[in-house]
């Protein structure tokens, strides 16, 4: 049976009895002893975590307890960050890097119980290199995670593609561009593979999504530019040559008023379609679609013309019946007397049914009295 730590004064933990083998006062089984200081205090590593004995004086205790209370939440995301290595029996080289972290904590809280102001920021520094270990990790597996998409999608343009495989050659074709579309974007991976934002290991499950979604947008991208260039809706030129793949004909189509290696030249397109996350979609995102003799101002066309503004139906209403003659004249659609501008009566003349008495009007307030019209 393992000794618990325990001193003579009413089952207290003291300094000088932690020793390695022993169970600590949580029960647990001290691994290594990182540094200690008679009466003062005890730093020890177990199988969960790197734990603190503070001083035998409750005093003295309570002050380092204050002092090592800010490093706290710092010392536990490490402790998170590592756990999984620490229980780790089928990789030793995890439990190694557990133990190597571990060891700098130790060393972080050393300084820490002896007041120095800079342990924060030691502890700080274990954070970002583990954090830094986790990401490395996780880009070798976000690597491999698109190299096996990347994969399995030319196996199945090879599947797709092959004789006996009954499918339409207009979608036959698409599969190759496709398969060069997720090739070009496992190259852009590869390239900006250190400057990608990606998560750590422990979100593995969401950096293969991301992976897997990264090839699945460039074959997309690639199959869409395909079909803008078959459309005619997209032409590449090189210099004054004029286009390379005509409206009419877009290799593989057995034409022969292609560019010489315009075939080649379609695979490199749709290899840099699938490179560039942006090229297909920024296409895409500035295509406008016209219907009849209608114009959009924003695709480069003479904007539209604003219809005029019509006048309200009860005004149309008041000047046709001011001017209905009793011989029975048509009245016109747009009256002359109604202008096009403001929609306001211009110049017709109004009736004495149309117009007010002064009674009827309210009366006036303000302005200053003039003496000449006194008593009138």
């Amino acid at each position: 049976m393992i000794p618990r730590v325990l001193g003579a004064a009413m089952g207290k933990c003291l300094v000088e009895n932690i020793q390695i083998g022993r169970l600590d006062a949580n029960d647990s089984q001290i691994l290594t002893i990182y540094g200690k200081v008679e009466q003062k205090y005890a730093v020890y590593r177990t199988e969960q975590r790197v734990v603190v004995q503070y001083a035998d004086d409750d005093a003295e205790g309570e002050r380092q307890r204050a002092f090592l209370s800010s490093l706290n939440p710092v010392r536990g995301e490490i402790n998170g960050l590592i756990d999984g290595w620490r229980n780790d029996n089928t990789d030793p080289r995890k439990r190694s890097k557990a133990a190597l972290f571990d060891r700098r904590v130790a060393d972080a809280l050393i300084a820490g119980l002896q007041y120095d102001a800079n342990a924060c920021d030691l502890l700080n520094k274990v954070k970002a290199d583990v954090l830094a270990e986790r990401t490395a990790i996780a880009r070798s597996q976000y690597l491999v995670v698109a190299a096996t998409a990347t994969a399995i999608l030319i196996a199945v343009t090879w599947l797709v593609t092959t004789t006996w495989w009954q499918i339409d050659n207009t979608f036959k074709l698409l599969w190759p561009m496709a398969g060069f579309g997720g090739l070009g974007a496992l190259f852009s991976i590869a390239l900006s593979i250190r400057d990608r934002s990606i998560l750590t290991d422990l979100q593995s499950r969401e950096n293969a999504v991301d992976a897997v979604l990264r090839i699945f947008i460039g074959a997309i991208s690639a199959a869409v530019l395909y079909c803008l260039l078959r459309a005619g809706l997209v032409q590449f030129s090189i210099a004054n040559s004029g286009a390379l793949f005509p409206t009419s004909c877009v290799p593989p189509k057995g034409c022969t008023d292609v560019a010489p290696g315009a075939a080649y030249l379609l695979i490199i397109l749709a290899f840099v379609a699938g490179f560039s996350e942006r090229l297909v979609s920024g296409m895409l995102a500035s295509a406008t679609v016209s219907s009849g003799q209608q114009s959009n101002p924003l695709a480069g066309g003479p904007p539209a013309k604003a219809p005029a503004m019509a006048a309200p139906s009860g005004l149309a209403t008041l000047v046709q019946g001011a001017n209905v003659a009793a011989a029975g004249t048509t009245v016109p659609a747009t009256p002359q007397n109604i202008s096009e501008d403001d929609g306001c009566v211009a110049g017709g003349a109004i009736g004495t049914d149309e117009q007010t008495a002064d009674v009827e009007l309210p009366p006036a307030s303000g302005g200053v009295a003039d003496p000449t019209l006194a008593g009138k």
